[in-house]
């Protein structure tokens, strides 16, 4: 069995279901692209938009094959950040 010497973020990734504001976003996702910059995630393509709302989103995989799901505020929407499952969220 081969390992993977990234170490994996879901265990330290937790869901979103509003960000408080713009700055708590904004932090988020800064934490979010020093992952991404480290490997531990990488971008994937959206599999299914559930809104129209939903512009900004993008989907994110860790390595070690969890999806979550990143929506950006816009009002009255406070954003979410998500796990997803076979293309839904859990």
């Amino acid at each position: 069995m081969k390992s993977n010497s990234r170490q994996c973020r879901c265990g330290r990734l937790r869901q979103v279901e509003g960000f408080d504001s713009l700055l708590q976003f904004n932090e988020f996702k800064a934490e979010l692209a020093r992952a991404l910059r480290d490997g531990a995630l990488k971008e994937v393509p959206v599999a299914q938009r559930t809104s129209s709302l939903e512009q900004g989103e993008r989907w994110l995989a860790c390595n070690c094959g969890e999806t979550w799901r990143l929506v950006g505020p816009r009002f009255p929407f406070r954003g979410i950040f998500r796990r997803v499952v076979e293309g839904t969220e859990v």
